[in-house]
């Protein structure tokens, strides 16, 4: 693994300079900056109730997820970063594992819904291309799909599937509609069983 390192170090740099296109630019109408962990706990619940399904988290299950996710290493350590715009206004946030050489894993970009979701995934991808991640990976949401499929060099690839069982009218056809809040820290990706050795 060690030796493979500098040639693909060497061909994401030769693959850049080919197709420029490939290289993640950071829009000029949203910018992304750190912020810790109770800032992100305190603000993510809000983000959360344009879904019609989601989960009811208070500040302590929170604050245990985040525990939780800190253990997991494999793909760098747990970030948290505020999405503004250029007045300063809140325009989402993002949790994320990086490090420099390795692939980054995007637990949640969350945004409002009708905001600025295309410049939202596009800020997200150029910070980890400047930390110097191989790449990221994540789940996405419904609604943001088509965001997401604008990005240069973003492919997708099915990996996980959802039953929805319930005897109520209104979760079915939330479930149905994709308003639904799935996956990231509502899922098991920050587990450590699902990305460590033992």
């Amino acid at each position: 693994m060690a030796r493979a390192r500098p040639a693909a170090g060497a061909l994401d740099g030769l693959t850049r300079r080919l197709v420029r296109r490939l290289a993640p630019v950071e829009p000029n109408e949203l910018h992304l900056t750190p912020i810790d962990t109770e800032t992100f706990i305190a603000a993510a619940p809000a983000l959360l109730e344009s879904y019609a399904l989601r989960p009811a988290w208070d500040a302590d299950e929170l604050g245990w997820l985040m525990a939780m996710a800190r253990r997991r290493t494999t793909n760098g350590p747990l970030a948290f970063a505020r999405l503004a715009d250029r007045d300063g206004r809140e325009a989402g946030l993002a949790a994320y594992f990086a490090a420099p050489g390795r692939m980054a894993l995007v637990l949640n970009l969350l945004v409002p819904r009708g905001r600025q979701t295309d410049a939202a995934a596009q800020a997200l991808l150029a910070r980890l291309d400047a930390m110097g991640c191989a790449g990221a990976r994540g789940m996405c949401q419904p609604r943001e799909m088509d965001a997401w499929i604008r990005q240069p060099g973003v492919f997708f690839r099915p990996k996980g599937y959802l039953v929805c069982s319930s005897r109520h009218e209104a979760v079915r056809r939330a479930a149905e509609r994709g308003d639904i809040y799935i996956g990231g820290l509502a899922g098991e990706s920050w587990a450590r069983l699902l990305g460590e050795r033992f």
